[in-house]
């Protein structure tokens, strides 16, 4: 890690790195006399730039949420790069609970849908916009013809990265939220097909039943467009396609396209 004279913070040991498109280390600290664990993120490209994502934190810290994010001890610069320190939030994520619970896995994907509800009725006064995420779609005769006409969206605050490894858990209890890299003022329906659109490694939303679980927890919080859902939850699962080669990864994405239709009925 690059040296960086912290402000706020006593770095005591570095735990784990991370390296994508920001650096980021988890550590333990001292911050006003206490030892507590932390994140560190390190901007590392300057296409990467971090401010958004310290201000909409900055913001989430300063408003009474039903839900925990990170709170932010330090922002600064180094080598021109920012960089921010936050607490790290302890619990679990989803693919770890559902492995342990299976059975109670409708019960967890109810309030994994309300949480998400809970995000988009955060007020969008004074928001940036959220960041966009790259969509590439390859020409492949098997997935041609699910390709769809554009419906518009609602207009929401957005945490854009909403997945299981983001969402952490006590209990049966969202304990907080993370990552809000790509959030901000965007399309709510274009937020919950990003979360129910499968990825590698998921060990849920392969189905319907799933799907519904979901939805039905959003519901009891808020409503969406479900013409605009569906074709940002198709838009999804045609990039999560042209990204990942594995058969069988594609051939499951491939049964989820030919059942999006059917959830108009959820």
């Amino acid at each position: 890690m690059r040296k960086i004279h912290f402000k706020n913070i006593e770095l005591l040991k570095v735990n784990k790195y991370y390296f994508s498109k920001s650096e980021t280390i988890e550590a333990s600290a001292l911050y006003e006399n206490k030892k507590v664990p932390v994140i560190i993120k390190v901007q590392r490209f300057n296409k990467n730039d971090i401010t958004k994502e310290i201000d909409i934190l900055t913001k989430l810290n300063e408003m009474d949420l039903p839900f925990k994010v990170p709170k932010i001890y330090e922002v600064g610069k180094i080598n021109n790069k920012n960089y921010y320190v936050c607490e790290k939030i302890k619990g679990d994520n989803l693919n770890y609970i559902i492995r342990k619970n299976f059975y109670y896995r409708y019960n967890y994907l109810f309030e994994y849908g309300k949480s998400l509800a809970l995000i988009h009725n955060i007020p969008v006064s004074n928001m940036l916009e959220a960041k966009e995420r790259n969509i590439n779609i390859i020409d492949d005769s098997k997935i041609n013809n699910f390709k769809k006409e554009e419906v518009k969206g609602t207009i929401s605050f957005v945490h854009g990265d909403y997945h299981f490894g983001n969402v952490l858990w006590q209990g049966k209890r969202v304990s907080g939220i993370i990552d809000f890299e790509y959030a901000g003022i965007g399309i709510k329906e274009k937020d919950i097909a990003f979360a129910l659109a499968l990825k590698p490694k998921m060990l849920f939303m392969d189905n319907l039943l799933d799907i519904e679980a979901f939805l039905n927890g959003y519901k009891n919080i808020s409503n969406y467009n479900i013409d605009a859902l569906i074709y940002y939850y198709n838009l999804f699962l045609l990039d999560e396609y042209s990204k990942i080669k594995d058969i069988k990864f594609r051939n499951k994405i491939l049964k989820l396209l030919k059942l999006t239709n059917d959830i108009k009925d959820i």
